[in-house]
């Protein structure tokens, strides 16, 4: 899954998680962007989608936030990463 965003529209791609929808309606313009980057890189990493990351956050809470801090760790291992960098 590919999620993407344009400067002055933000959209997915016409198979658009309605999660992602209803995140994207609560952040600007500007912070969508690079949220959408993270997100999607996340998702990929936990071998999930945003439907799913959300469902198994109410259901199992703490094994999500584990898989984030392992995601943020593995990000921290590479020589080249930054939370403000979005390419």
């Amino acid at each position: 899954m590919n999620i993407y965003a344009r400067r002055t529209n933000i959209r997915v791609n016409d198979a658009k998680p309605r999660t992602v929808e209803i995140w994207l309606a609560n952040v600007k313009p500007s912070t969508a962007k690079p949220y959408l980057h993270f997100l999607n890189r996340f998702c990929q990493y936990a071998k999930t989608d945003p439907d799913s990351l959300v469902k198994n956050a109410k259901s199992d809470s703490e094994t999500v936030h584990n898989t984030l801090k392992a995601y943020r760790r593995s990000l921290e291992a590479k020589s080249n990463w930054c939370w403000c960098s979005v390419t």
